[in-house]
C-alpha cells in the first residue's frame, strides 16, 4: 500500500459525505426522513448549503491532487 492511499481515501470519503449532506439540504423541503435526520444533526450546514458545496469541491480537488502525486511517485 502506498503512503498517500489512506489520505486520498479520507479526502474522497469527506467529499462524498459533504456531498450527501448537501443533497439532504436540498431535500429537507420535500420532507425526506433521512434528510430531516441529517439536518437535525448539522443545522448550520442545512441552513448554509454553500459551505458544503465549497468544502466538498475543495476536498475533491485535494483527493485528485493526492492521487496524481501518488501516481507520479
Amino acid at each position: 500500500m502506498r503512503p498517500h492511499r489512506g489520505r486520498r481515501n479520507l479526502l474522497s470519503t469527506c467529499a462524498a459525505a459533504w456531498g450527501a449532506a448537501l443533497q439532504a439540504a436540498g431535500e429537507i423541503s420535500v420532507g425526506t426522513p433521512w434528510a430531516s435526520d441529517v439536518c437535525t444533526t448539522s443545522q448550520m450546514f442545512c441552513h448554509h448549503p454553500e459551505y458544503l458545496a465549497r468544502a466538498a469541491g475543495v476536498m475533491l480537488v485535494l483527493a485528485i491532487i493526492a492521487g496524481l502525486i501518488s501516481a507520479v511517485s
